[in-house]
Protein backbone atom coordinates (compact mmCIF):
# COMPACT_ATOMS: atom_id res chain seq x y z
CA UNK A 1 0.00 0.00 0.00
CA UNK A 2 0.98 3.41 -0.76
CA UNK A 3 -0.35 7.22 0.54
CA UNK A 4 -0.66 9.81 -0.87
CA UNK A 5 -1.97 13.62 0.19
CA UNK A 6 -3.96 15.55 -2.78
CA UNK A 7 -4.46 19.09 -2.31
CA UNK A 8 -7.14 19.73 -5.37
CA UNK A 9 -7.14 22.78 -7.67
CA UNK A 10 -10.52 24.28 -8.32
CA UNK A 11 -9.79 22.38 -11.51
CA UNK A 12 -9.53 18.98 -9.64
CA UNK A 13 -13.09 18.59 -8.36
CA UNK A 14 -16.15 19.59 -10.50
CA UNK A 15 -18.64 21.95 -9.27
CA UNK A 16 -22.36 21.14 -10.39
CA UNK A 17 -22.73 25.20 -11.20
CA UNK A 18 -19.47 25.10 -13.89
CA UNK A 19 -20.26 22.03 -15.68
CA UNK A 20 -21.71 21.99 -19.26
CA UNK A 21 -25.89 22.01 -19.51
CA UNK A 22 -25.33 18.41 -20.86
CA UNK A 23 -23.45 17.43 -17.68
CA UNK A 24 -26.02 18.28 -15.09
CA UNK A 25 -28.87 17.39 -17.17
CA UNK A 26 -26.54 13.68 -17.12
CA UNK A 27 -26.88 13.90 -13.02
CA UNK A 28 -30.73 14.18 -12.70
CA UNK A 29 -30.89 11.46 -14.95
CA UNK A 30 -27.76 9.13 -13.56
CA UNK A 31 -28.34 8.21 -9.89
CA UNK A 32 -25.57 9.55 -8.11
CA UNK A 33 -21.94 7.75 -8.10
CA UNK A 34 -22.01 9.23 -3.84
CA UNK A 35 -25.98 9.78 -3.41
CA UNK A 36 -25.04 10.44 0.49
CA UNK A 37 -21.80 12.24 0.87
CA UNK A 38 -21.88 14.69 -2.58
CA UNK A 39 -22.72 17.91 0.26
CA UNK A 40 -19.52 17.31 2.33
CA UNK A 41 -17.75 17.36 -1.30
CA UNK A 42 -18.00 21.21 -0.78
CA UNK A 43 -16.17 21.34 1.92
CA UNK A 44 -13.31 19.15 1.14
CA UNK A 45 -9.63 21.15 0.87
CA UNK A 46 -7.56 18.03 0.85
CA UNK A 47 -7.49 14.62 0.62
CA UNK A 48 -5.68 11.41 1.86
CA UNK A 49 -5.90 8.70 -1.13
CA UNK A 50 -4.59 4.68 -0.39
CA UNK A 51 -3.40 3.28 -3.17
CA UNK A 52 -2.89 -0.27 -4.04
CA UNK A 53 0.49 -1.71 -5.68
CA UNK A 54 -0.76 -0.46 -9.24
CA UNK A 55 -1.62 3.04 -8.02
CA UNK A 56 -5.08 2.71 -8.05
CA UNK A 57 -7.44 4.52 -5.01
CA UNK A 58 -8.64 1.82 -2.59
CA UNK A 59 -9.83 4.45 -0.06
CA UNK A 60 -9.68 8.13 0.42
CA UNK A 61 -10.38 10.52 3.43
CA UNK A 62 -11.57 14.26 2.85
CA UNK A 63 -10.22 17.04 5.28
CA UNK A 64 -11.66 20.45 6.00
CA UNK A 65 -10.05 24.03 5.92
CA UNK A 66 -9.30 23.03 9.24
CA UNK A 67 -7.42 19.71 8.90
CA UNK A 68 -10.29 17.91 10.17
CA UNK A 69 -11.35 14.69 8.35
CA UNK A 70 -14.93 15.06 7.43
CA UNK A 71 -15.72 12.15 4.27
CA UNK A 72 -14.30 8.63 3.70
CA UNK A 73 -14.90 6.46 0.79
CA UNK A 74 -15.98 4.55 -1.10
CA UNK A 75 -18.61 3.26 2.06
CA UNK A 76 -21.79 1.47 1.40
CA UNK A 77 -23.43 2.98 -1.81
CA UNK A 78 -20.70 5.63 -2.47
CA UNK A 79 -17.95 4.91 -4.60
CA UNK A 80 -15.69 8.07 -3.38
CA UNK A 81 -14.69 11.31 -4.90
CA UNK A 82 -10.92 10.35 -6.09
CA UNK A 83 -11.44 6.48 -6.16
CA UNK A 84 -14.63 6.29 -8.56
CA UNK A 85 -12.41 8.66 -11.07
CA UNK A 86 -10.46 5.47 -12.40
CA UNK A 87 -7.31 7.93 -12.53
CA UNK A 88 -3.99 5.86 -11.76
CA UNK A 89 -1.63 8.09 -8.99
CA UNK A 90 1.25 5.19 -9.60
CA UNK A 91 3.33 8.14 -10.12
CA UNK A 92 2.49 11.29 -8.49
CA UNK A 93 4.37 12.35 -5.43
CA UNK A 94 3.29 13.96 -2.47
CA UNK A 95 4.30 15.72 0.55
CA UNK A 96 3.15 15.54 3.47
CA UNK A 97 1.26 11.73 2.86
CA UNK A 98 0.20 9.78 5.67
CA UNK A 99 1.52 6.67 6.69
CA UNK A 100 -0.21 3.22 7.25
CA UNK A 101 -1.01 4.22 10.98
CA UNK A 102 -1.84 7.66 10.42
CA UNK A 103 -4.36 6.47 7.77
CA UNK A 104 -6.07 3.81 9.62
CA UNK A 105 -6.10 5.87 12.91
CA UNK A 106 -7.96 8.72 11.09
CA UNK A 107 -10.58 6.39 8.97
CA UNK A 108 -11.06 4.07 12.50
CA UNK A 109 -12.05 7.67 14.03
CA UNK A 110 -14.18 8.56 11.57
CA UNK A 111 -16.04 5.23 9.90
CA UNK A 112 -18.69 5.23 13.27
CA UNK A 113 -20.00 8.29 11.39
CA UNK A 114 -20.51 6.53 8.42
CA UNK A 115 -21.22 2.80 9.34
CA UNK A 116 -24.90 3.42 8.43
CA UNK A 117 -24.23 3.24 5.17
CA UNK A 118 -22.79 0.36 4.90
CA UNK A 119 -25.97 -1.37 5.70
CA UNK A 120 -28.55 -1.74 2.14
CA UNK A 121 -31.51 -0.71 4.47
CA UNK A 122 -30.21 2.35 5.86
CA UNK A 123 -31.44 2.09 8.98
Amino acid sequence: MRYLKILPTANDIPRHSEEPWWCRLLTKILPPANPDLEPQYEAVHSWWLELDDDGEPIREIGFDASNNPIVIGPIGDNYGMLADTGAVWQNHQSDGAPDNSEFEAVWDKLFPEYHHLEDPTKS
